[in-house]
């Protein structure tokens, strides 16, 4: 029987699947074969937050079900099959995650809230070119050194990837990075919540990366029309570190001129 809902989903690892990344989310020679699709589509928040790559809002590592972990590893996918879960990532409620959490901390200091920019704007096209070329390359930095940040795969600045007339709509912009190399598993890789809430918690505890979270803190003329989008980019090796499934993020952000 196919289950169909969390009330009758059994966790335990009987209806688990790596490589079966299938359209429908289902292994057509085995019904209880599940594909990466299906997990994120089935199981409850709190079923995937077993799992997640995330951190307390102290920056303290949340606890992991290592079980569930070796049944949904993800160490030895393949590039493609990486590409195929990058897909499967809703990018809209990954960013609509990160808005609740970023406009609570706007708010609190007094300052407008950001809304997310729109899937055809500049911000999002080169939310997507940084996260992913970065990813590609192995490393959110230039050949992998603290002084490479804010690079891109040819040495040029991060802000080569926009359109040169964008730079005149808008009162400031800026970008952040970061990158995780964790042991990472099918379910963590498409867990919007916890994604949002890793990265945005990383950046909040980053004095530079906060600062550009909280644009118009300080300067005015950038406190109106904010947006921003936040993309990843997925990989299957790191210049960087010996686990093979680096996820870099990208935000980008920028205070539009009326």
């Amino acid at each position: 029987m196919v289950p169909t809902n969390d009330d009758n989903y059994d966790i335990d690892g009987t209806w688990k699947d790596i490589k079966s990344l299938g359209e429908n989310g289902l292994d057509p020679n085995n019904e209880d074969h599940r594909s990466a699709k299906y997990l994120h589509d089935n199981l409850s928040q709190a079923d995937k937050d077993r799992v997640a790559v995330d951190e307390t809002d102290d920056g303290d590592d949340l606890p992991r079900d290592s079980g569930l972990i070796s049944v949904w590893k993800a160490s030895r996918l393949s590039q493609a099959e990486l590409d195929k879960l990058e897909q499967i990532v809703d990018n809209r409620k990954l960013n609509e995650h990160f808005m609740e959490l970023l406009n609570e901390e706007r708010i609190r200091k007094g300052l407008t809230p950001a809304t997310i920019a729109a899937d055809d704007s500049e911000l999002t096209r080169v939310a997507n070119i940084r996260a992913n070329e970065m990813a590609d390359y192995g490393s959110l930095r230039y050949q992998g050194k603290k002084e490479g940040k804010h690079k891109r795969p040819d040495g040029s600045r991060w802000s080569t990837a926009y359109d040169p007339d964008f730079y005149k709509q808008t009162n400031a912009m800026t970008e952040n990075a970061a990158e995780a190399t964790d042991v990472w598993d099918i379910v963590s890789l498409t867990n919007e919540k916890a994604l949002a809430h890793n990265f945005y918690t990383v950046w909040k505890h980053s004095p530079g990366h906060y600062a550009a979270m909280m644009m118009g803190d300080g300067y005015s003329p950038a406190d109106k029309n904010v947006q921003f989008r936040v993309a990843l980019g997925f990989a299957n090796h790191s210049l960087t570190s010996d686990n093979p499934t680096n996820v870099v993020a990208m935000m980008e952000i920028a205070s539009m001129m009326d």
